[in-house]
């Protein structure tokens, strides 16, 4: 297994706290936990997307989805029209610690997928 995999179980790992962390919070939140299909629900296909990754094993496949991925991320939580800010992500908990420990998940998320990004940009023989 090509080492660059623990950083694509990395990712999911976080990506799949992440989603958890908008249901618990209950912020953006689509279908399948409501009736809603929103961004929330079209993100919720990166699973398969990684799923399928293995199957192909391309480091094409794997940059393209590495990097749409990190665009969606960064856009909807770091650009100018962001959906939501990371100040939402740290209020919405009463406990600060909490939102906190979230904010560094999509942090540790982001960064994560951009060394993804660089490995498969660079075509590392370690892959």
């Amino acid at each position: 297994m090509p080492r660059v995999y623990l950083l694509h179980f990395t990712a999911l790992a976080l990506s799949a706290v992440h989603h958890i962390d908008h249901v618990v919070r209950g912020t953006h939140v689509g279908w399948p936990v409501t009736p809603e299909l929103n961004t929330f629900t079209y993100t919720l296909l990166i699973y398969p997307i990684i799923g399928l990754g293995f199957v192909v094993r391309s480091r094409a496949y794997w940059l393209a989805a590495a990097t749409g991925g990190l665009a969606l991320l960064t856009a909807v939580h770091f650009g100018p029209v962001a959906a939501e800010r990371t100040s939402d992500i740290v209020a919405g908990y009463s406990e600060p610690l909490l939102g906190y420990a979230a904010l560094a998940v999509l942090i540790a998320l982001v960064a994560i997928l951009l060394a993804i990004v660089v490995a498969y940009a660079r075509g590392s023989r370690s892959l």
